[in-house]
């Protein structure tokens, strides 16, 4: 026998007036005819926080939850499919990435604006499912290129047999079925946000012998006059129901909110509260939820978070810490494991061949095999010495070079072999083919196993010109650990504390909330203009779709859909939140982070929400004084509820602390506590000319490096086009052919021919560059042609230079000091050790003078006045100048060779070194023995990439440390 669908339309002002005059009631009818029905019944909620919420107040209330089933709209959409026999498999977002990001790539040639949606498709597909939502074909994209990108997409798509969930939900709404699914269904939580699933409901009510569709009203923007109008054209009127009790006690608040008007004086049982950091936020949050359930009797208290935000997961954090019960509405998604991160560490080097994603990735499976640790660390020198070669971080040529350097290294080199990077370009199936060895490696081939049938339709239509970009993309995010998690804690259902977004919070009545997340990146968050689809094609469909219903004016509908823009989600945000304000009947608390710490603006900047409910409560906008205020008022109420920054129980971070206030009392020396050992080193620093320059410039940066011998992960994209690059290679180039280390050779013979030398050098490094790229199937790129040309010239001006010297006997290249140096300054009884390696050395006659030259191609600045000297400019060649008077007797000459300057003789050492030297050779010599360098700047370069956890220390407490703990050094 055919049944006859029977469906009524029921609204009211809230959450609370709907729980009390729909839901709770339509629960204990299912309760009373159960057994009347074969089929079950249906709860249709928007996500599982909104069934969660509604089977918590269902059970508080008493009634029996039996044979109700809680759906979401996909679970419905699969239940349906499976009755109806539609069984096409539904295209998943990676699949219809893929499929926009290959027809993309395909159209690059023709348009070259292309390759951004082959780069990043998301935005396309966002605006291709908002009018798939609504019912338009891609024809309603204007531009040519993206239209046609959409059409060969959604052409792949068919050809594979794949529907998008637009397209079953447009199947299954004229279906009904002869048998139905539901005895009854209620459609609860869903309002004009959810416009995408009108099709789909409809669906669900042609399967149902009873439906009630239940809407609360609030404030009714056009966009939710649409949606209650497209219910009303096809079911008849909605029947509206009263508030049961006293009115919501902020619904005031919320019309004069609307209304742009404020308050005669602040409501009762509202707080604002503004924190230091999210940290602090998060933890004053659990605090007042404790508090509020100690003092309420009934109804759960909402912690409402912001969806894009940390500040969920340190709200759930704090609570398991604490190890309260509560429902962590939202969950987390679980942290990767070892084997998931290896995997993202090699889909990130495929799809960015460098050095530097190469490592990353080699670390992670070091990690998970600690067999292969020696073979990798012959892999990473062998990539030091390739780099040196090359200077380019472009994978291919560094490993071609790789493989010649450890052929004698049989477990680097297979290493190195097994894992290649995968061919540019194949079919999907022939990548799957390829990935096999990983994924028996990664012991990932069962997760892969599990979902491997539903990458078969698009292997059918990707066989062939698939780019390993975009397959190692799908790969990667087919291969994510699905679905959230949530601490033991965290499971409490019906718990009295909830953590649920703003979103799921809509339709869920609480006794006292904390709104959290204020800021103006919380909630709602910033609304961005759809880039293929902008606001204003949005305004002309929606135009030319809105139309009169048949109950007459006023009546709106929209056929055949209606597109939300940027504007309109900022319109439903806004009234989203009076209706949120309107279902706390108890205490409500505002929140956000002012963290003037922040490198992030808007984590500095209360929110739109934040400031429209100030202007209400208090008749103005707030000033810098009172959020100011708010701050200091929220940190000190977290401390005084117990959590306060100091009432955290860390004991290891103790030192840490010491340490932190160490460094910020100017009262005390900087002293070895503080940096890293007990004591200083037995025989005092022994340092290259080099660091003690920077023990002077910057003293953190040669501490690190050099002292506690840690220094940053080199950045080979970086390092390639630093002026590092052209100093080794302009110094390489200049090396004089010694036959034994630092010998020096008759000026007589090597002057004249040193130009030659320089581009037989450079001719070589050329030569050799060449033939890796060829071996590895690439051509030499320009700019390292061009690299190489500019260095040569630069070399060859030097060495031009250089060969039209005269009066001296000898000369030495890349010189180096003898083991041991010590050298004197000023009959001063202590000598500063001292080691390191000159660029040329000129010899005299007698060997009682020589001349030092330093090879620069940036600054050639020269101490030649006092400030200079005692500031530590140029102190490297003055240190060499002294080195060379102390060994070969007499003066010493120093000078900087810059390629476009005349060489000089520069300075004479020591007789040109001003008085005020002294005081820098006794700040040198107190360093030395003390083993300690202090801190300069107030806070680390942005290149020293230094593995230190700190915070800027004020310019005036450095400089007072400094004079405490180096009274002889140059202030």
């Amino acid at each position: 026998m055919v049944f006859e669908p029977q469906t009524s339309l029921l609204a009211g002002p809230n959450a609370a007036a709907l729980r009390d005059a729909v839901v709770l009631p339509w629960f204990k009818a299912c309760e009373q005819t159960l057994g009347r029905h074969n089929e079950p019944a249906a709860l249709l909620v928007p996500s599982q926080a909104v069934g969660a919420a509604v089977k918590r107040m269902v059970l508080e209330a008493g009634i029996g939850i039996f044979n109700v089933h809680v759906l979401t709209p996909g679970q419905l959409r699969e239940r349906l499919s499976a009755a109806a026999g539609l069984d096409a498999p539904i295209a998943v977002r990676e699949d219809l990435r893929l499929l926009l990001s290959h027809t993309a790539e395909g159209l690059v040639a023709e348009y070259p604006e292309a390759a951004i949606v082959a780069q990043q498709p998301d935005e396309l597909l966002r605006a291709w499912d908002a009018l798939s939502a609504a019912g338009y074909s891609e024809q309603a994209i204007e531009s040519p290129v993206h239209l046609e990108i959409l059409r060969g997409a959604k052409e792949l798509k068919q050809a594979a047999g794949l529907e998008t969930v637009y397209d079953r939900n447009k199947a299954l709404k004229p279906l009904k079925p002869d048998v139905p699914q539901f005895s009854h269904l209620l459609i609860y939580g869903f309002g004009a946000e959810e416009m995408e699933h009108f099709p789909l409901l409809q669906a669900g009510i042609r399967a149902s012998r009873f439906s009630m569709v239940c809407h609360s009203t609030g404030n009714q923007s056009q966009m939710e006059s649409i949606w209650t109008g497209q219910w009303e054209e096809a079911y008849g009127s909605f029947e509206y129901v009263e508030e049961s009790g006293d009115l919501p006690r902020f619904a005031p608040l919320g019309e004069l909110i609307a209304e742009g008007k404020s308050l005669p004086e602040p409501p009762e049982g509202l707080k604002f509260r503004a924190f230091s950091n999210l940290r602090i936020e998060a933890r004053a949050a659990v605090a007042q939820a404790v508090a509020f359930t100690e003092e309420s009797g009934s109804g759960p208290v909402g912690i409402v978070v912001p969806r894009l935000s940390s500040l969920a997961r340190e709200v759930s954090s704090e609570l398991t810490r604490l190890n309260i019960p509560h429902h962590d509405m939202r969950g987390t998604y679980a942290g990767a494991n070892l084997q998931q991160q290896t995997l993202l560490a090699w889909a990130q080097w495929q799809e960015t061949p460098q050095i530097t994603t190469y490592l990353e990735f080699l670390k992670k499976l070091v990690l998970l095999y600690p067999g292969q640790l020696q073979a990798a660390m012959h892999l990473n020198k062998a990539i030091d010495q390739a780099f040196g070669l090359l200077c380019v971080d472009d994978w291919e040529p560094i490993a071609y070079l790789c493989r010649q350097y450890v052929e004698s290294k049989p477990e680097a080199l297979k290493l190195l072999g097994e894992w290649t990077l995968l061919p540019k370009s194949n079919s999907l199936s022939g990548y799957i083919a390829a990935v096999s060895g990983l994924l028996e490696a990664l012991e990932l081939k069962a997760q892969w196993n599990e979902g491997e049938h539903y990458t078969r339709p698009l292997q059918s239509v990707l066989s062939n010109g698939l780019s390993r970009r975009h397959f190692v993309g799908w790969f990667r995010e087919r291969m994510r650990t699905p679905g959230k998690t949530r601490q033991t804690p965290g499971r409490a259902v019906f718990s009295a504390i909830q953590v649920v977004d703003y979103a799921s919070a809509a339709y869920i009545p609480f006794s006292h909330a904390i709104f959290t997340g204020l800021n103006q990146e919380g909630w709602p968050g910033e609304g961005h203009e759809n880039h293929f689809l902008p606001d204003s094609r949005i305004q002309h469909l929606n135009e030319a779709a809105v139309m009169t219903g048949s109950q007459g004016e006023g009546h709106w509908i929209a056929s055949p859909g209606y597109v939300l823009s940027s504007e309109h989600r900022r319109v439903l945000a806004d009234s989203a939140w009076l209706n949120l304000l309107e279902q706390v009947s108890g205490e409500l608390v505002l929140t956000l982070t002012l963290d003037p710490t922040s490198e992030k603006s808007a984590a500095c900047v209360p929110g739109d929400l934040f400031l429209k409910t100030w202007l209400a409560v208090r008749g103005s906008l707030p000033t810098e004084g009172d959020l100011s205020r708010l701050r200091k008022m929220g940190d000190y109420f977290a401390q005084s509820a117990g959590t306060g920054e100091t009432e955290l129980a860390f004991p290891e971070r103790d030192a840490c602390v010491e340490i932190w206030k160490r460094r910020r009392d100017a009262t005390m020396p900087y002293d070895a506590y503080s940096f890293g050992y007990d004591e200083p080193p037995a025989h005092g620093l022994s340092l290259p000319a080099k660091s003690w320059e920077g023990a002077v410039l910057n003293p953190e940066r040669t501490w690190f490096q050099k002292i506690l011998k840690i220094s940053p992960a080199e950045n080979y994209s970086v390092l390639r086009s630093s002026p590092l690059v052209t100093g080794t290679w302009l110094h390489d180039w200049l090396k004089l052919p010694n036959e034994s280390k630092d010998a020096f050779l008759p000026c007589e013979c090597i002057l004249k021919t040193w130009p030659a030398l320089v581009s037989e050098h450079a001719r070589i490094k050329l030569s050799e560059a060449e033939a890796v790229f060829a071996g590895s199937g690439r051509m030499l790129p320009d700019w390292w042609q061009y690299q190489w040309s500019e260095i040569h010239d630069k070399a060859l001006l030097i060495a031009e230079k250089l060969e039209h010297v005269e009066g001296w006997e000898q000369v030495a290249s890349e010189w180096n000091l003898p083991t041991g140096t010590k050298i004197y300054y000023d009959d001063a009884s202590e000598a500063l050790n001292l080691s390191g390696r000159m660029d040329c050395v000129f010899k005299g006659t007698g060997m009682n003078r020589t001349w030092v030259i330093d090879f620069k191609t940036g600054s050639t600045e020269l101490p030649k006045n006092e400030k200079k000297q005692k500031d530590g400019v140029a102190l490297q060649l003055v240190l060499y100048g002294l080195a060379l008077s102390d060994l070969f007797g007499g003066a010493a000459q120093a000078s900087i060779l810059h390629p476009d300057e005349e060489l000089n003789t520069g300075l004479t050492l020591p007789e040109d070194l001003t008085p005020g030297f002294l005081e820098l050779w006794k700040g040198l010599i107190e360093l030395q023995h003390c083993g300690i360098l202090g801190q300069k700047a107030p806070a680390f370069g942005s290149d020293d990439a230094l593995p230190i956890a700190t915070l800027p220390i004020d310019k005036e407490i450095l400089s007072a440390k400094r004079a405490l703990t180096y009274p002889t050094f140059p202030q």
